[in-house]
């Protein structure tokens, strides 16, 4: 039963909600149904969204927040899993009184966060955008393109940390990243999205725009590889669509907020004509 916080369910807000003995920040604006909901990629905090979100309240109900350990939230233990943010993202929902279903937006990190909500609350989504979301076989699906340790130089093993590691200790939410990888994965031979709309936005240059050290033939197979994965979470639901962001890396929500936005649109516009 949802526990109201004196929050209009579709008007702008900010602030505090008590999800049981802890506090997430929590931040909604515009107005209309279905509302949005915004997860940042690993680190990140609300602000991440905050010209997208400005523009797609416009058209519909808009919220975002901050993870635990990150920006106006409490803090909790570390390590934390996509598990823990999922069912944080769950006791978020609960207690403020936001109309669902729900149209989820992951970014990076966080779309193993909302494809976990997907699994273990269907009912409660609507449709889903993913945003050169991690996935959860990437890590085992890249790792015969890296050469051997004794031969990386400095570029590659810096993409290779970042790629498929992430050091629990230092990080700022305390993500452990491979139990994500495995959560996602497991919870995904379960269930999928169904009929439930579904855009997949994924970067268009190469990552060698990022790191131009790396040898143009790895370069070439990181991005096959990234593709596929990218494809592949196009069929999560029956009516998913897999699109490239021509002008972006990873960072499509910097590099193309527009793209990002009309995506956002698009699924609203399709959500509504199921309401």
């Amino acid at each position: 039963m949802k526990t109201t916080q004196n929050i209009s369910a579709e008007s702008d807000y900010s602030g505090l909600i008590d999800i049981g003995g802890r506090r997430l920040y929590f931040e909604c604006r515009g107005n209309g149904q279905p509302t949005v909901v915004m997860e940042a990629g690993s680190g990140g905090i609300d602000d991440t969204w905050l010209s997208i979100r400005d523009t797609a309240a416009t058209f519909t109900h808009v919220c975002v927040y901050d993870r635990a350990n990150r920006g106006r939230s409490d803090t909790v233990p570390k390590p934390r899993t996509a598990n823990d943010m999922a069912a944080d993202l769950a006791a978020l929902l609960a207690h403020a009184p936001v109309a669902g279903p729900y149209v989820l937006v992951g970014h990076s990190f966080g779309g193993l966060v909302v494809r976990l909500f997907a699994a273990h609350h269907l009912h409660d989504v609507a449709g889903m955008v993913l945003i050169d979301a991690t996935h959860p076989d990437q890590v085992a699906r890249s790792a015969n393109i890296w050469p051997p340790p004794e031969e990386e130089t400095d570029a590659v093993r810096q993409l290779r940390e970042w790629v498929t590691t992430i050091d629990t200790a230092t990080h700022p939410e305390g993500i452990n990243f491979e139990a994500s990888l495995r959560e996602v994965k497991e919870a995904s031979m379960v269930r999928g999205l169904g009929s439930r709309p579904l855009v997949v936005l994924s970067r268009g240059t190469s990552i060698q725009c990022d790191y131009p050290a790396l040898p143009p033939d790895l370069a070439a197979k990181l991005d096959a590889a990234w593709l596929d994965v990218q494809r592949d979470s196009g069929h999560l639901s029956m009516n998913g669509v897999h699109q490239i962001a021509k002008k972006s890396g990873h960072n499509i929500p910097g590099d193309e907020p527009g793209l990002v936005i009309e995506t956002i649109r698009r699924i609203v516009d399709t959500v509504r004509t199921q309401l």
